[in-house]
């Protein structure tokens, strides 16, 4: 596999690293999508209220020590009616679902937190993680019809 495709490929895995950390600190907040290139990633939250520097500042302090211990995301596919079951609660994982063609999409799993991912994420077990650079910003977008605002939190992992 070529060097950007692994490095797109951990920068993804940063992502969900941070959406884990951000529904066991919050779990009022609910998950829109990653987004990982070369160097940086992102992972888009539906809030409320915006999270503050604070906030942003308990985030961090809980990334790096969770990223030095995680040996592997699971990762397989179910059924789709399955997947509804198991996102019931994610108003925004439920539209990307309905508007999903596959019958039985893939998702990856972090400890107790799913999401849905398409491609193959691995860990290498000889590499430590660590994410920097984390910060909040707000787009400012609502969602639809629901009463949210979009947050992204960006990050780096550097191995």
């Amino acid at each position: 596999m070529n060097e950007n495709m692994n490095n797109i490929k951990n920068q993804k895995i940063g992502a969900l690293i941070v959406m884990e950390i951000v529904k066991k600190l919050f779990p009022e907040i609910i998950l829109i999508h990653a987004h990982a290139d070369n160097n940086t990633f992102y992972y888009e939250f539906g809030v409320k209220k915006p999270l503050s520097n604070e906030d942003i500042a308990v985030i961090k302090s809980h990334v790096n020590l969770y990223a030095s211990k995680i040996s592997s995301i699971q990762q397989y596919r179910i059924k789709k009616e399955d997947a509804f079951w198991l996102f019931r609660s994610e108003p925004v994982k439920l539209i990307q679902l309905s508007e999903n063609r596959s019958r039985a999409p893939k998702i990856c799993q972090i400890n107790e937190f799913y999401d849905l991912c398409e491609e193959s994420l691995e860990i290498d077990p000889s590499n430590r993680f660590h994410i920097v650079n984390i910060q909040g910003k707000i787009p400012m977008q609502e969602i639809g019809n629901l009463p949210w605002i979009k947050q992204r939190i960006y990050g780096s992992v550097r191995i």
